[in-house]
């Protein structure tokens, strides 16, 4: 329970323990009963006053509006609620933003706010996310899809939503074929060191530029050179698969590097 529940609980107990001394109403018989409206523009919390019909004797209603002009005396420039209104059987409670700053930003400027989900369980979602390209550059679209996939991963989570964050990589298809055609015909260059990924990216980039720049007979045969290897990546040819292997695996460790720098992890890639 946070300041503002917290807040609601103890001052309605007060109130009903002041009007009906026929019980002891304990703050804790409160928690259940607080609610968020349905529609933002009531405020930011709700308590239904149907359970203290019977002990007052009176319509929910009538209740309501009883215990909203009472609550009215406790609020002041620094309580937690700045609004107390009721409405049909509910009293409606708008927070004080200054106060919700206060208990917010520290947390959040600090990194932990999303660091303890909630206590309400709700169903599993799978968030899929990422899903780079083997054998292409990770630019920075790819950063924007992280960083969004990401964080509505961390606030479902905090929300308390089982997720699972699930990435599938792009590593077939005709830029794989291009991409080892003119590593494997045209490439003079010794692979890096580091970052192999980023430099197939490159390879690809060069194939690309190659197969545009070329015209008539030429362009006809690199793309029949390119489709043979899509088609022999397809019947998994021996000689391809394992160039396609070595190659694929320079590229998911410059993603997993990435990932780690961007904080990011994954339930399942496929």
């Amino acid at each position: 329970m946070n300041i503002f529940e917290q807040t609601i609980c103890d001052w309605t107990a007060k109130v009903l323990n002041n009007i009906d001394d026929s019980r002891t109403w304990d703050t804790s018989s409160f928690n259940e009963l607080v609610e968020k409206p349905p529609n933002p523009d009531m405020g930011d919390y709700a308590l239904p006053c149907f359970s203290f019909a019977k002990s007052l004797r009176r319509p929910p209603f009538q209740i309501a509006v009883e215990l909203a002009e009472q609550l009215q005396s406790y609020i002041s420039p620094e309580t937690p609620l700045i609004s107390i209104q009721a409405k049909d059987s509910y009293l409606n409670f708008t927070v004080s933003a200054a106060v919700m700053a206060e208990v917010v930003l520290p947390d959040v400027f600090c990194g932990k706010y999303f660091t303890e989900p909630s206590n309400i369980s709700r169903e599993r979602v799978m968030i899929e996310f990422s899903q780079p390209n083997t054998h292409k550059g990770f630019h920075v679209g790819h950063m924007r899809n992280v960083a969004l996939g990401d964080s509505l991963c961390r606030i479902f989570c905090y929300n308390g939503y089982d997720v699972v964050g699930a990435n599938y990589i792009g590593d077939v298809g005709a830029h794989i074929a291009k991409c080892l055609w003119f590593h494997s015909n045209y490439n003079t260059e010794t692979p890096p060191e580091k970052f192999r990924g980023e430099w197939l990216g490159e390879l690809y980039t060069h194939a690309v530029k190659k197969l545009d720049e070329a015209e008539g007979q030429e362009k006809i045969k690199f793309q029949k050179e390119i489709s043979q290897i899509q088609q022999k990546l397809e019947a998994k040819d021996e000689q391809f698969i394992q160039e396609w292997e070595k190659t694929r695996e320079w590229s998911l460790l410059d993603f997993q590097e990435i990932y780690e720098w961007l904080d990011v992890s994954f339930d399942h890639i496929f």
